[in-house]
């Protein structure tokens, strides 16, 4: 029985009576019945399912590119009308392309945003979150492209730190300093003294000082590589929508780097990128 119809079923039984839960459980086939009391014994995610609105509105609109663009100008223009504010002005400015956005009623407005989902990811679309095992980066499934970008940055301060504890010209040290924000530096001196702290070989001292490297994407890109191995053994549907919350081109980076870790590693990246996103929920909302 597929992972999905198991975690369909813990779904439905969950909410089911208990003498008519143990009546299915009683007629399931023992291999489906072993298999769900396997699952059974990890705690279920509390969230709630996403409405289309919430999915529509994280998923980074490079993801809508390819299904738009092989449309005529005016069938592109009724689906990007349906789409937020802020996917408009990425897609309107990706195709160079200026127009009145049409105006819906929210019944026509749904039914364009779901063809539009269902064509874009027709090979696979994940669980519902309150579908999902618990995971404490569950929350991560909830982001925008905004929010994302913003932990990325964070994360990757801790892999700027173990380049800072090394020895480094005092003028690269000026020049890391003016290329983060208020924000960013107060973290960076939060977690000077957290432990216990991983770095990685890709981090490199030359592509610090290099005067040619714009070091907040050198950033961007060490914080990406954290949270992909944080999440290395996480569920699929979990990296659906952490994944698709990212730009497309950034997401061949970041399955590049889900490659299976080991798991003392991964926890301790995990509570990281938790410890992480919690602080910069403590000032940006």
């Amino acid at each position: 029985m597929k992972e999905v119809s198991l975690l369909g079923l813990q779904k439905m039984l969950s909410s089911t009576p208990k003498e008519k839960k143990l009546h299915l459980l009683a007629i399931l086939q023992p291999e489906i019945k072993i298999a769900y009391e396997k699952l059974s014994q990890f705690k279920q995610s509390e969230l709630d399912d996403l409405s289309l609105e919430q999915l529509i509105s994280n998923v980074h609109p490079s993801w809508f590119t390819t299904q738009l663009e092989e449309l005529s100008i005016l069938d592109r223009r009724f689906y990007i009308s349906a789409l937020p504010q802020q996917s408009r002005e990425f897609l309107t400015s990706h195709f160079n392309e200026s127009y009145e956005m049409y105006q819906f009623d929210d019944k026509l407005k749904k039914f364009v945003l779901i063809k539009l989902f269902n064509e874009t990811f027709c090979d696979y679309r994940p669980l519902g979150l309150s579908f999902l095992q618990y995971d404490q980066l569950l929350p991560l499934a909830t982001t925008n492209a905004n929010d994302l970008a913003m932990l990325c940055k964070h994360l990757g301060l801790f892999d700027l730190l173990g380049v800072l504890k090394t020895t480094i010209k005092a003028t690269t040290i000026l020049k890391i300093e003016r290329s983060l924000s208020y924000n960013e530096i107060t973290f960076l001196n939060k977690i000077h003294s957290y432990q216990p702290t991983l770095y990685f070989n890709e981090v490199k001292m030359h592509s610090i000082e290099n005067d040619g490297v714009h070091i907040p994407d050198v950033i961007f890109e060490m914080g990406i590589t954290r949270l992909a191995r944080a999440l290395s053994k996480s569920s699929d549907h979990l990296l659906w929508y952490i994944i698709h919350s990212l730009d497309k081109k950034l997401s061949c980076k970041f399955n590049q780097f889900t490659a299976t870790i080991d798991d003392r590693s991964c926890t301790i990246l995990a509570n990281q990128v938790h410890y992480t996103w919690k602080e910069i929920w403590s000032y940006s909302h």
